[in-house]
């Protein structure tokens, strides 16, 4: 009796060892899912297309984006016209534009940087040199509402900033030979 007591209370005291550590492994995987940065890289609920290269070192794209609201789905065409050119990059016949950022640069403190560029109001609007007051289309996506318009970016002074922040390697970097 006294053997098969042992057993049992092995055997549990494996089981909250496992569980602990399961639990554990959890918080783990949580922490770093909060710090990979993938979710900069992700598809989002917006579209891009480069209609043409504007003046220095500006891009002229065609953002179409959806939203609650008219009003909501042009300021978040703003943010994804820059999201575009940092993690997506936009490639059609007009222009080919990689993007600035990779997920293989991607930090802890570069995704931290990035919600405060990103959030209401934040860094990224600097950015913006246009917004097309005229929206270029408009269709309803169930109670959604589905945008197109006129984004101009500045994405020379975009890359300088983020080569000044320590965030990407200056063009100057890259083509230095060791």
């Amino acid at each position: 009796m006294r053997r098969w007591s042992h057993h049992i209370w092995v055997s549990v005291l494996a089981g909250c060892l496992m569980a602990s550590t399961t639990s554990a492994q959890s918080k783990v995987d949580q922490k770093l899912a909060k710090t990979d940065g993938m979710r900069w890289f992700s598809g989002g609920s917006f579209e891009v297309s480069c209609d043409a290269t504007g003046v220095q070192g500006t891009q002229i794209l065609s953002i179409a984006t959806t939203a609650r609201k008219v009003d909501e789905a042009v300021r978040e065409s703003r943010r994804n016209g820059v999201r575009a050119i940092l993690f997506r990059g936009v490639t059609t016949n007009a222009c080919k534009i990689d993007p600035l950022f990779r997920p293989a640069d991607m930090t802890p403190a570069a995704d931290t940087f990035f919600d405060k560029f990103f959030a209401e109001g934040g860094q990224y609007l600097a950015y913006v040199e246009y917004v097309g007051d005229e929206i270029d289309a408009r269709s309803s996506v169930g109670k959604d509402v589905r945008i197109e318009t006129t984004v101009v970016i500045n994405v020379q002074r975009l890359r300088s900033d983020l080569e000044q922040a320590g965030l990407i390697k200056s063009m100057s970097d890259i083509f230095r030979r060791p």
